[in-house]
């Protein structure tokens, strides 16, 4: 069993899926596709066959998805068995709502998470849109009296989603949902399927940031009726992008230590050799100022580089390591 997740803001990992596709600029230099290729190479591995189907070599080079997605059915009951209260990330090996992805699959994950509340899971999705219509499907009632499974799927409702069966469907307290959106772009195309999506816990992920982001303005062209941000949104976590390429990378190499030497007190660097780029840092305190400015708790990860660490996790002098409430333990 993972017991020990590698994203900071988790604290064990429940990767039930593998293999995923490329939908956006973000997915370019995608972690999750090299770890699957190297477990589809690791004879030790006892899931490696699950690996195996969801990656392949490209004829120019470079590991490709197949657009396949093994599910390793096995995992999933893995939250019933830690007793301990975990903050758990959610198949991100993976899309959770990938078309690949079996509606049963999906409907099994959230039983278990609503019959282990001692954890908080964190759910990030590419395909908001399937997550917002295939949630508001979900109920509690008619269960079968102490199933383990007790999520039924009622018929789709159709058309839009926003106000279908509110008095049946029940947000699960201690599950956050979130979106990625490395640009602009990606957040105006996905941030309005997330905010109809019945969730108790709403965030995004900035993560690689690849451009300058409007959160304020994203958020006050979609909620006209004056409703609060943070009623609606209620974490957002940033970072660079790691062992991509230069022009997509956050830092560039200071050019005081290039000139003089390495420098512990180096002001622009702080001793690590990578310099954020000025754009980049103005892209930072936009969002470090929009979260604020909305009292939505901020997360960054890292300025990224040639390493996951290489450009450090200080913004302005300080950490950003907040939490909103639903996900502390």
């Amino acid at each position: 069993m993972s017991d020990v997740s590698k994203v900071p803001w988790a604290d064990a990992s429940w990767s039930f899926l593998a293999g995923c596709t490329q939908v956006s600029a973000g997915c370019a230099h995608c972690w999750a596709r090299t770890l699957a290729w190297r477990k589809a190479h690791n004879p030790a591995l006892p899931d490696r066959p699950a690996y195996q189907k969801v990656v392949q070599k490209r004829l120019a080079g470079g590991v490709a998805w197949t657009g396949e997605v093994g599910i390793l059915e096995d995992r999933l009951l893995w939250p019933l068995r830690w007793r301990k209260g975990r903050r758990v990330s959610v198949a991100l090996e993976s899309d959770l709502f990938h078309p690949a992805v079996p509606d049963w699959v999906i409907y099994r994950a959230w039983s278990i998470m609503r019959a282990a509340p001692q954890h908080r899971y964190i759910v990030l999705a590419k395909r908001p849109e399937r997550m917002s219509r295939l949630l508001w499907t979900l109920t509690w009632q008619h269960a079968p009296a102490g199933s383990p499974f007790p999520y039924q799927a009622l018929a789709d409702p159709g058309g839009d989603p926003v106000g279908v069966l509110p008095h049946r469907v029940r947000p699960l307290p201690h599950v956050a949902v979130g979106i990625t959106a490395e640009n602009q772009e990606w957040l105006e195309k996905r941030l309005p399927w997330l905010l109809k999506t019945p969730a108790a816990l709403r965030w995004i992920s900035f993560e690689p940031l690849l451009g300058e982001v409007d959160l304020r303005g994203s958020l006050r062209r979609i909620l006209a009726n004056g409703k609060p941000a943070n009623e609606v949104l209620h974490w957002v976590v940033v970072g660079g992008e790691s062992a991509g390429t230069s022009e997509r990378a956050l830092v560039e190499k200071c050019p005081d230590c290039a000139q003089f030497g390495r420098n512990p007190q180096c002001e622009r660097c702080g001793g690590t050799r990578w310099a954020p780029k000025p754009e980049a840092l103005e892209w930072l305190r936009r969002l470090r100022d929009d979260c604020s400015a909305l009292e939505v708790p901020l997360w960054f990860k890292q300025f990224g580089g040639p390493r996951t660490h290489s450009g450090g996790d200080l913004l302005g002098g300080a950490v950003y390591h907040e939490l909103p409430e639903g996900l502390q333990l």
